[in-house]
């Protein structure tokens, strides 16, 4: 049992840190784009590349997304691997990366706004949006990434 604990906490690591590196493949474009679209200076080529990186990104999240939540509902119906693996330690480290989750999603909404009050209105709201909920996942799951390391 001591082995398969030990496979599925560094499963858990491995998956973790793949979705966090294929998010930041998908969050820089992502930015990127927003803003070179927001100050007019996005050309058609650039454009094009960004969506690719985009897109491309999106695979390997899903492949990372899906790999962890397998392995959570795999831990979650065995009781010995449960109590090992999903114990008030890592539940601790959850209820803590929602508090990064909202600070990430705070200080992106802060960021927009005080840009769009002192240095340029914002004309793509929706953009802004997204950004702040993919901020918010994302500092959940770097800061939950942190927490879990020995």
């Amino acid at each position: 049992m001591e082995n398969i604990i030990e496979t599925y906490d560094l499963m858990r690591r491995k998956f973790l840190r793949g979705y966090l590196i294929s998010f930041t493949a998908f969050l820089a474009p992502w930015i990127a784009r927003f803003i070179l679209r927001e100050i007019e200076l996005l050309p058609d080529g650039w454009n094009r590349i960004l969506l690719f990186v985009l897109a491309a990104s999106i695979p390997f999240q899903a492949y990372f997304a899906i790999g962890l939540n397998k392995l959570k509902s795999k831990i979650k119906k065995d009781p010995g691997l449960q109590e090992a693996l999903f114990n008030e330690l890592v539940r601790l480290h959850e209820t803590q990366a929602w508090r990064y989750a909202f600070i990430a999603m705070t200080a992106c909404l802060s960021a927009a706004f005080i840009v769009n009050l002192f240095v340029t209105p914002i004309k793509d709201l929706t953009a802004v949006i997204i950004t702040a909920i993919l901020a918010g996942s994302g500092g959940y799951h770097l800061s939950f990434h942190f927490m879990d390391r020995d």
